[in-house]
């Protein structure tokens, strides 16, 4: 037998007993060892060094964390800006890049509807940041842990919340016009209201952060605690209407440096984004049709003929395409997502059944299975049909817009001859 394979022979025959001793010294005594024994190999056990374990450094998460830049709106307050909370916040995180330039009232003009009291929707604030060259994405059902991440690698957001959330004695009127939107300034740890640290948010906006809620002596002076932003940040839209809107719930839009993409110009050109594409059509006929209004009857002075044309094609394709005709489509895409919902509870409460145990409890819960797979199924493909109808609405609507300012464009060019 030829030498090496005799070798081989030996150690795979070695008793157990002579490979392994754990409780032997350093790595150096068994190194020594293993040299010095070589030749007499299995005499008596080998010595191997104890392998200490790697030393577990606990995680620590930081204790302070916030995003470059956000900060107060200098020009803010200097006019009469009705509901103001969208512009703003989506101006704060537009400056944080760098450009001072931009303006509140610059912002505003081009995001918020002007009249009756409106609010900004996700369409507009995402169209103006695309216009400054950034790239956004809207997120339903956002954790904050997700939140907490994207704040510690930079990314600039925007939540949108309801301030009476909680509140027993706020009316239907009160919660509607507690919807608000606030830029994410970041977070820092502090001892919560049971005495445990968590994390504490600071936003930009025009409700707290401008009243001094985080300032040393305001209601907030560590931040919202996390708890408390769960619950106002957790379904913003008053209940009895969610389901109208989207079933918007802990909404959320982060904001890249990167320049938008092709996909993310599309997709907000289209309104798409999932089921709250009728709210954003329907949001975009609120700014087209006020703003379509003032640019239509515009003080004599203030306004060119061509303007006006262009201003009444807005008003009228606004008012009558996203806020009149959407409705049929957006009634498709209501009824669909109530008969999912409906599916969905039942899933739920067959789950539930299944998981008491037992004949009977397991018998219903599979047949509620069966039984809630069918309008769920149903009621997704009936509001994905609304949805996209809503989209076409909405693109009708602004191709219209834009025949209108171009004939307007016109109409001024040829008067200029003259």
């Amino acid at each position: 037998m030829r030498p090496h394979l005799l070798l081989a022979f030996a150690l795979t025959f070695t008793p157990l007993a002579a490979q392994t001793d754990l409780g032997g010294g350093d790595a150096d005594t068994a190194s020594s060892t293993g040299e010095s024994q070589g030749s007499r190999f299995g005499e008596q056990p080998l010595q191997l060094a104890r392998i200490a374990p790697a030393e577990q450094v606990p995680f620590e998460p930081p204790q302070r964390q916030f995003v470059s830049g956000i900060r107060r709106v200098p020009d803010y307050g200097s006019g009469n800006a009705s509901n103001p909370c969208g512009p703003y916040g989506t101006v704060a995180v537009a400056r944080s890049f760098g450009d001072n330039s931009l303006t509140f009232a610059d912002g505003y003009s081009r995001m918020a509807p002007s009249h009756f009291g409106l609010g900004t929707g996700p369409a507009a604030m995402e169209r103006y940041l695309q216009q400054q060259g950034r790239n956004s994405t809207a997120y339903n059902n956002m954790m904050a842990d997700e939140l907490a991440a994207r704040v510690d690698r930079g990314e600039r957001g925007l939540l949108l919340v309801n301030m009476a959330n909680g509140d027993p004695e706020a009316s239907m009127r009160q919660k509607f016009e507690s919807m608000h939107w606030m830029a994410v300034r970041g977070y820092q740890m502090a001892p919560g209201a049971d005495g445990t640290p968590q994390r504490h948010w600071l936003f930009e906006d025009t409700a707290l952060s401008q009243s001094g809620a985080f300032t040393p002596n305001g209601r907030y002076p560590n931040g919202v605690p996390e708890d408390e932003l769960q619950r106002l940040w957790s379904r913003p839209v008053p209940r009895g209407f969610g389901t109208v809107a989207g079933n918007l719930n802990n909404y959320y839009i982060g904001v890249g440096e990167e320049q938008p993409t092709a996909w993310n110009r599309f997709r907000n050109a289209a309104y798409l984004n999932g089921d709250q594409t009728r709210l954003r059509v329907a949001m975009d006929g609120a700014y087209d049709a006020t703003r379509g209004w003032d640019r239509t009857f515009a003080p004599l002075g203030q306004g060119s003929v061509g303007d006006r044309i262009g201003g009444f094609g807005q008003m009228v394709s606004g008012a009558g395409l996203k806020g009149g005709l959407n409705l049929v489509p957006a009634t498709v895409s209501t009824v669909g997502s109530a008969v999912e919902s409906g599916g969905d509870a039942m899933l739920d409460w067959g789950r539930e059944r299944y998981h008491r145990g037992g004949l009977l409890n397991r018998s219903a819960g599979v047949a509620a299975t069966i039984g809630g797979s069918v309008p769920k199924v149903a009621g997704w493909a009936v509001e994905g049909v609304g949805n996209l109808g809503s989209s076409a609405v909405g693109v009708a609507s602004d191709a219209i817009q834009g025949t209108g300012n171009l004939i307007g464009r016109g109409v001024d060019w040829v008067g200029s001859w003259f």
